[in-house]
């Protein structure tokens, strides 16, 4: 059978089987009735159990928010108020006899039952004779009676072993008592950010155990009078009580959405019964004789179309508004699909052009022309006083020779290699490529604090590039760097910064041609 629709020729090789035609009202082995009531006894369930969920996400939030807001605010109360120099020289004392210590011969709080254990504490047994420290551990205690704090404690991060190393502990408790010296392994990535910032100081963290329970513990740094760190501040909270009343709270909460459920449950089953099932019950009686499927000369199916229901009431309405409905769908899906598969075409073009517009295609970071965009940005902070950047300057040296000596392809290798390492390097900061072997970053935020320990670190990538027998000569890449820093009292546009990175950059090309020749 071929039929004509929307256009279009559809072969139907086999004609669609025809629905029996109902003979009296169909017997039904579970009611809507039934049914209608099972579905509203377990939406009604899921309903309970989704807000007991939110409700204990709630609070949990609340508590947790609650008592980081409290830890943090402690711990950096007490790192405003204990003695600076008894810190800094309790830190000295402990931090020489931990580096005289072989690597192998330190033994972690984790390692408390290793027999070495109790040697390597007894190494720091002279530090609590100091009066700095008995000082700064009296002043310890003193805060710890005075406030909620279930420990108060001074530590510092050690970056080159990765430890987190106790000088004083507060608590009074034997068991939990943290000698100078003891350590513990810093393993956790988010935290190990602090051992190259440490003015961040720890995050608050929760901890449970056995011995001591539900545990927030946060660290805060201790800074000397030339701001520097000199150790961190670290209060531990106890929230038994908080997570005890907030399970009391709970199956309150649980007692009240059962009664509330069940009454509920009984207000609907009325209602769905009297609103619903008894009309379709006399809807399916006056339907008894409703015919099988069909379609219309041009295909279109016929379903609601054919109905045959003259109640003269809401019913009728809605099985009229169903047929035309039907129409309706058919020829808005005709058009949803046209329009959609123009709008993919629309997307993917879109997407390809704007690609090509902003994405340099060797390097595959920002081109020149989104660097002219966010200089663009740039200004309209220095318009409204809020510009806080600066810009680094990265030029690749030798690429002429390269693509001299041998062949643009291994020029491209080096200027990719320059890329990626100033990438790597400048991980919080965008990276264009401006020119043939130039590249810009927009430093800010971690990157602009620390923009001269990270083009050490580039420095030495390349260094350590350029000695490596392994590699080809083109990938032994060297670059001249250089950086400006926005000044508000001086530079009026994004450009003027640019021009002094720019003569730094050239600077440092100069001293490094200057050392070649050395």
């Amino acid at each position: 059978m071929v039929y004509y629709y929307k256009g279009k020729f559809f072969e139907q090789s086999k004609p669609s089987p025809a629905l029996p035609v109902s003979k009296g009202i169909y017997k039904m082995q579970i009611s809507l009735k039934k049914k209608s009531v099972f579905l509203i006894i377990i939406v009604m369930i899921l309903v309970g159990i989704l807000t007991l969920i939110c409700f204990y996400i709630g609070i949990n939030d609340i508590i947790q928010k609650q008592f980081e807001q409290q830890s943090v605010g402690l711990a950096r109360s007490v790192a405003l108020n204990v003695n600076p120099d008894n810190t800094q020289t309790v830190r000295d004392s402990v931090m020489v006899t931990y580096r005289s210590i072989p690597e192998d011969h330190r033994y972690s709080v984790e390692e408390a039952d290793n027999p070495g254990y109790k040697e390597y504490q007894e190494k720091f047994a002279g530090i609590t004779r100091i009066v700095e420290y008995q000082m700064l551990l009296t002043q310890l205690k003193k805060i710890k009676e005075e406030t909620e704090a279930y420990d108060v404690r001074i530590s510092w991060a050690d970056s080159g072993s990765k430890a987190y190393i106790y000088l004083a502990d507060a608590t009074t408790d034997p068991d939990f008592f943290l000698t100078p010296g003891s350590f513990i392994r810093i393993t956790d990535k988010k935290y190990q950010k602090t051992l190259e910032a440490p003015g961040l100081g720890f995050e608050p963290k929760i901890i449970k155990s056995e011995e001591n329970g539900w545990l927030i513990s946060a660290a805060m740094p201790i800074y000397d009078k030339n701001f520097h760190v000199t150790a961190f501040a670290e209060v531990d909270l106890n929230m038994d009580d908080a997570v005890s009343q907030m399970y009391t709270y709970l199956k309150l909460m649980a007692g009240i959405l059962s009664l509330i459920i069940i009454i509920t449950c009984f207000v609907l089953i009325k209602l769905i019964d009297r609103s619903i099932v008894r009309p379709i019950n006399m809807l399916a009686e006056a339907s008894a004789g409703y015919c099988e499927s069909a379609a219309d000369a041009d295909g279109r199916p016929t379903r609601f179309a054919d109905l045959d229901i003259h109640t003269h009431d809401e019913i009728e309405g809605l099985a009229n508004s169903m047929a035309q409905m039907e129409r309706d769908i058919d020829d808005y899906i005709a058009s949803l699909t046209e329009t959609r598969v123009q709008l993919n075409t629309t997307a993917e073009y879109a997407k390809k052009m704007d690609r090509i517009a902003y994405i340099d295609a060797l390097t595959g970071v920002r081109n020149k022309r989104s660097y002219v965009d966010a200089l663009d940005e740039l200004a309209k902070d220095i318009e409204q006083g809020i510009a806080k950047f600066g810009i680094a300057v990265v030029d690749l040296n030798y690429l002429k020779m390269y693509n001299d000596t041998y062949g643009h392809e291994k020029g491209d290798i080096a200027i990719r290699t320059v890329c990626n390492l100033t990438c790597e390097t400048f991980k919080h900061s965008p990276v264009f490529r401006y020119g043939g072997d130039e590249f810009a970053v927009i430093l800010e935020g971690h990157d602009l604090r620390f923009i001269d320990d990270l083009i050490a670190e580039l420095k030495n990538k390349t260094d350590a590039m350029r000695d490596d027998p392994t590699l080809e000569p083109w990938q032994k890449v060297t670059a001249a760097i250089g950086y400006a820093v926005f000044d508000p009292e001086t530079d009026k546009d994004p450009d003027s910064v640019f021009k002094r990175a720019d003569n730094n950059m050239y600077k440092d090309k100069k001293a490094m041609k200057a050392a070649a020749r050395e």
